[in-house]
C-alpha cells in the first residue's frame, strides 16, 4: 500500500495533486507511475501545454 504525499494546510494533511504536461507519451507514463508510487495524486495528464492550462483551471 502506498502512503500519500501530504502538505499541511491549517494543520491538516492535504494530498498533493499533480497535472502532468509532457509531449512524449512514454515519459508522461513513466512520470505518472513514479509520482503515484511516491504517493502523489495525478489528477490529469496531457501532451499539450494549452490543455494543461485548461486542466488546472
Amino acid at each position: 500500500m502506498v502512503e500519500r504525499a501530504y502538505l499541511l494546510s491549517k494543520g491538516r494533511p492535504v494530498t498533493i495533486r499533480v497535472v502532468i504536461a509532457e509531449d512524449e507519451a512514454i515519459i508522461r507514463l513513466d512520470l505518472k507511475e513514479t509520482l503515484e508510487e511516491e504517493g502523489y495524486e495525478v489528477v490529469g495528464e496531457t501532451g499539450r501545454g494549452d490543455k494543461a492550462v485548461e486542466l488546472v483551471r
